[in-house]
């Protein structure tokens, strides 16, 4: 049996439950851990919720639950998603278990980052995790990255498997739309992913635009700051999670998708969930203007760039894409061939299975 286990990741996690779960499941036995989501969990798939939460003691606990279960003897195969469960692997493979290390970002330079640790701390901690993970990533059966740049960055058996969506309808085309221009943000909600300064953004556009926020918050302090910048903003809206059985049916009546991420070294190369999620439902993209980001949406022509800094630049954008209902539309239909002939889940679901084939040596586990 495959044991897919996260300490930190909600149990809705798209790229673990919605596509790697699902995807093992049709050929493998699994078994997921995740933290447990209020009013949701997975459907025919032997689960079990962890405590959820951010705080030190409530993630050192699930780490002590993973690394207890992670021993059992169904379990074959240990594949993890954050960094903190290492040492777990590690201990697993003592115990002659499959190890699959599943890496979500470069978290080397997350670190310059961690509030958690103090600045003149944070050199010595990047340089000795980089060296534990390097000599563990060598210990591992398979190393998956969501990008290649990450790959590079890596020793070991790695592979690509990027975070492309994986939908089971086809959305009509895209066509210029009549109203208020629809914006919209899925995915986590914190303050490295630019949501206060699209708040203040979009409160400066002077064209009509309804701007709707989709997703968890990073924390109970940060949803309070945000319901504060929004309360009373007639136009702007939070919606908590959608089901995934819904998600994109409902995504599908926005014009733009906003990406506007802070600068933080991990964002400057990565290819968000939401970026193809956007694509796929033929949106325009307005993203920040990280040079990896201006190659993407220029080669595919569906999108534009700004300083995701400077709130004027961003409200600009908009009102520009407000008043180019023709071109916006054309930018997503645009982005929408592209992902259906280059980036859908289908084509790293086959390539997940193979890699999973070629490590146990058999088509069931």
């Amino acid at each position: 049996m495959i044991y897919i286990i996260s300490s930190l990741h909600p149990m809705s996690d798209s790229r673990i439950y919605n596509r790697q779960v699902l995807s093992l499941s049709k050929q493998y036995s699994v078994k997921y851990f995740a933290q447990g989501v209020e009013g949701w969990h997975p459907e025919n798939i032997s689960y079990v919720a962890l405590p959820a939460g951010r705080k030190l003691r409530v993630r050192l606990g699930n780490c002590w639950r993973l690394l207890r279960a992670s021993l059992a003897k169904e379990a074959r195969v240990i594949h993890f998603h954050d960094p903190e469960l290492i040492p777990v692997g590690l201990i697993a493979k003592l115990f002659g278990k499959k190890v699959v290390y599943d890496v979500h970002e470069n978290y080397v330079l997350t670190i310059r980052h961690k509030r958690s640790i103090p600045k003149l701390l944070r050199g010595v901690v990047r340089v000795l995790f980089k060296l534990f993970e390097n000599l563990s990533c060598r210990r591992f059966d398979l190393v998956l990255v969501v990008t290649d740049d990450l790959g590079k960055c890596l020793p070991g058996n790695v592979h690509t498997i990027p975070n492309y969506p994986l939908i089971s309808f086809t959305p009509p085309e895209r066509q210029p739309s009549q109203g208020a221009l629809k914006l919209v943000y899925a995915g986590l909600i914190s303050p490295a992913r630019g949501i206060l300064n699209m708040i203040e953004a979009v409160k400066k556009v002077k064209v009509p635009v309804t701007f709707d926020i989709i997703g968890h918050y990073n924390s109970p302090e940060f949803q309070d700051s945000v319901n504060a910048k929004i309360q009373g903003i007639e136009n702007i809206n939070y919606l908590q999670s959608i089901p995934y059985t819904s998600y994109f049916k409902h995504l599908v009546q926005y014009d733009v998708g906003m990406m506007c991420l802070l600068p933080y070294p991990n964002h400057l190369t990565s290819t968000p969930n939401k970026l193809f999620e956007y694509m796929a439902m033929g949106m325009a993209i307005l993203a920040s203007d990280f040079p990896f980001w201006q190659g993407f949406l220029g080669k595919h022509a569906c999108g534009v760039w700004v300083d995701p800094l400077d709130t004027d630049a961003i409200a600009a954008a908009i009102e520009r894409l407000e008043c180019n209902r023709e071109e916006t539309a054309a930018m997503g239909r645009q982005g929408q061939e592209v992902y259906q002939a280059l980036y859908n889940w289908e084509s790293q679901e086959k390539k997940l299975l193979t890699l999973y084939n070629k490590m146990l040596g058999e088509k069931n586990a």
